[in-house]
């Protein structure tokens, strides 16, 4: 399942729900990342990021400061992704 295509009301309300997720976020916007890792750390849910090494730092600290331990960063994901964000099958 690709997470890349839902908005962002969509995924707050799934990490509401107790579900934690692995995505590719490079097409979502620091400030929508902020809410969906306040949320998980709110449900004590487990988000798994790739795309953000290419941010600015203090986006990435935003980014980690609301989650507060709910959010693993990974540099490679584990699941290939293609440079346009898609899962490679």
């Amino acid at each position: 399942m690709s997470f890349k295509a839902k908005t962002i009301q969509d995924l707050v309300r799934i990490v509401d729900a107790g579900a934690g997720l692995r995505m590719q976020v490079g097409n979502k916007s620091t400030e929508d990342l902020v809410r969906l890792a306040d949320a998980a750390r709110k449900a004590g849910a487990v988000l798994f990021l790739t795309g953000l090494s290419s941010r600015d730092l203090a986006d990435i600290l935003r980014i980690a400061e609301a989650g507060k331990g709910a959010l693993v960063l990974e540099d490679n994901p584990t699941i290939p992704f293609t440079a346009d964000g898609h899962q490679k099958i």
